[in-house]
């Protein structure tokens, strides 16, 4: 073996002695921080169950007493059958399931912005007696008043709520965000989301819905004959937004 040889795999083995050793003692991307990756998996998981659990209201009583106050998509436009197909439908039967046996409270008015459905909540009749003792009340509003300036969707959801807190204080509040483009609501969640928190309530966005194309209805005539557009939910849309009010609740007796 000629000398060049020989000093050359001097080199290797002592590039291979220093390298071995010292790899060892900096973790790759499965051992990262010390962890394994499902470990890290496992926690990222448990944060979410916790924020899902801080973004919950609380149930505690087998009849509950719900006021939903929406638009056409408490409606259930665009459902196969807007009595069972919709999602207020689908989340009352959920509770049904669990044992509870609610009570239902339900304002909705198609098309209409979130003064003017608060304009026909307090113009039904008996409401105030109603809405008294309610426990949980969930609004879907919002999404007729994309287009017309945050600042006045804001200042007509926070009197909304008031009016809700007004009668019946002890209700926990659920809103719900608007139904579009999120290119073209988010501002409009923010500004929802903002006045429902600082009302003690908790947001949950459904933007995220919207954008899945198998959510909304394709333009034309259901099975049925009923004519839809494409931008209200499918009902598969109606049942990924009764999940998103399912998930919302916690039920604690």
């Amino acid at each position: 073996m000629g000398i060049g040889c020989a000093v050359a795999l001097v080199a290797i083995f002592a590039y291979a002695d220093y390298v071995w050793p010292h790899q060892a003692r900096f973790p790759g991307p499965a051992t990262a921080a010390g962890r394994s990756l499902d470990q890290q998996h496992q926690d990222e998981e448990a944060q979410l169950r916790r924020q899902q659990r801080a973004a919950q209201v609380v149930l505690r009583t087998r009849t509950p007493a719900l006021l939903v106050v929406g638009d056409s998509l408490t409606q259930g436009y665009g459902a196969t059958d807007e009595d069972t197909k919709d999602y207020l439908a689908l989340t009352v039967g959920w509770l049904r399931g669990h044992g509870e046996t609610p009570t239902v409270t339900d304002v909705h008015a198609s098309g209409r912005t979130i003064g003017e459905t608060f304009l026909q909540l307090r113009a039904k009749d008996g409401i105030d007696e109603a809405v008294r003792g309610v426990d949980l009340a969930v609004v879907e509003l919002g999404t007729n008043n994309v287009g017309t300036g945050t600042s006045a969707a804001a200042r007509q959801y926070r009197r909304l709520l008031r009016w809700i807190h007004a009668h019946a204080p002890e209700a926990q509040l659920l809103c719900l965000g608007t139904w579009g483009d999120p290119s073209r609501t988010r501002e409009y969640d923010d500004a929802i989301a903002d006045a429902c928190e600082a009302a003690g309530g908790k947001f949950h966005a459904l933007s995220q819905l919207y954008a899945v194309h198998g959510n909304r209805n394709h333009a034309g005539t259901l099975p049925n004959g009923r004519t839809v557009d494409s931008f209200h939910p499918s009902d598969q849309g109606y049942r990924q937004i009764a999940k998103v009010v399912e998930q919302a609740i916690r039920l604690s007796r």
